[in-house]
């Protein structure tokens, strides 16, 4: 069983908002399993040692180290706390506070020191969803996967999308086609391009409908933009993968979306912040759990 505890929206701000000197900020990969507990003790004193040589090589007084170093100890050293864990383990130390957070992801263990919190891990296992949709699409193939947080991901099948490009433009029927001719619409290769996305963007449309995760478009140019372009999905993503994938295995694509989702909620991240520090100064927001 996972034992979670995830920060509220009052806490996060708090974090967001939280400036000390030094601040040390810890993410450690974690087992659910107290009988191999021991294990994540050790890394976690080794990151300890990580941050307080850190600190001492930037000349921080001794008197601001060794509450950080005591309370992330006793931390170690507090066995009812390691036997209930979850996947990964967030710890925030400054001079007179501690914060952990349990959380269900799988993050990678770091360790930074600053003068903040270094939230995006934290803000990615817990804020953002860590899943998405590609639309891998080109002339030889289309293909949806599906891209979750700690699960494999896997091609979607999707009721009337059309395997590649011929099939796609052979679906139009022979009337269409002589209005096109009739009307003097282009057959040049973007016109077909732009005939091919909207075909596979109506095939979509319905298996789509109600679903708030980015679509991701992998794709060479110009068939990314294009399809961005006739896109009627309100979440497809502006970052694109680019390249020719039409052979690519799902897990290369995968791990090619999850680079694009950091670049996403990085950008949200950022602009929290800035809509933060606008809206303090006028009284629109605090970092008082008090007053929110």
């Amino acid at each position: 069983m996972l034992h979670i505890d995830l920060p509220t929206r009052a806490q996060i701000e708090k974090l967001v908002a939280h400036r000390a000197q030094p601040t040390v900020s810890i993410y450690l990969h974690t087992t659910p399993l107290t009988q191999d507990a021991q294990a994540d003790r050790i890394e976690l004193k080794n990151l300890l040692k990580t941050a307080v040589a850190e600190m001492e090589a930037f000349d921080t007084p001794k008197r601001s180290i060794w509450p950080i170093e005591e309370s992330i100890t006793h931390l170690i050293d507090d066995d009812a706390f390691w036997t209930h864990q979850a996947n990964s383990l967030a710890i925030f130390a400054s001079g007179d506070r501690i914060d952990t957070f349990r959380l269900p992801n799988r993050l990678t263990s770091m360790v930074e020191v600053s003068d903040r919190v270094h939230l995006k891990p934290l803000l990615r296992a817990v804020t953002f969803p860590n899943t998405a949709y590609v639309l891998a699409i080109g002339a030889g193939s289309v293909r949806l996967i599906e891209v979750s947080a700690d699960l494999a991901p896997e091609e979607v099948g999707v009721p009337g999308l059309p395997k590649d490009f011929n099939q796609a433009l052979g679906k139009r029927s022979h009337t269409e086609n002589r209005k096109d001719m009739a009307s003097g619409e282009s057959t040049s290769e973007s016109a077909l391009l732009n005939r091919y996305a909207r075909v596979v963007d109506q095939a979509l449309r319905p298996f789509l409908k109600g679903h708030e995760r980015p679509l991701i478009v992998a794709a060479a140019e110009p068939m990314a933009s294009i399809y961005r372009a006739v896109s009627t999905y309100p979440h497809t993503a502006e970052q694109t993968i680019s390249g020719s994938f039409d052979h690519t295995p799902v897990h290369e694509i995968a791990a090619s979306a999850r680079e694009v989702l950091d670049a996403i909620y990085a950008r949200q991240v950022a602009d929290f912040a800035e809509l933060y520090a606008t809206r303090e100064p006028q009284g629109r927001a605090t970092n008082d759990v008090a007053q929110a």
